[in-house]
């Protein structure tokens, strides 16, 4: 199973960052919401193309991903 450790925002102010522990779904989740009807949802093939096209820096970041 994979397994992803993310360093999210908490906090903008002061900044405030927390290392946490993804599954696949929630990667899934960050890149898919908040699109369109007509957006072809990304999936566990093609996960790493949706993350850098959708998932802004400013908030998350993917710091490593492992089997478990």
């Amino acid at each position: 199973m994979k397994m992803f450790k993310v360093a999210s925002l908490i906090s903008e102010y002061p900044p405030r960052w927390e290392v946490q522990t993804w599954g696949m779904q929630q990667v899934l989740s960050e890149i898919n919401r908040d699109h369109s009807a007509e957006f072809t949802d990304y999936d566990a093939t093609d996960w790493k193309e949706g993350w850098e096209e959708w998932v802004w820096p400013q908030y998350h970041i993917m710091l490593q991903e492992y089997e478990a």
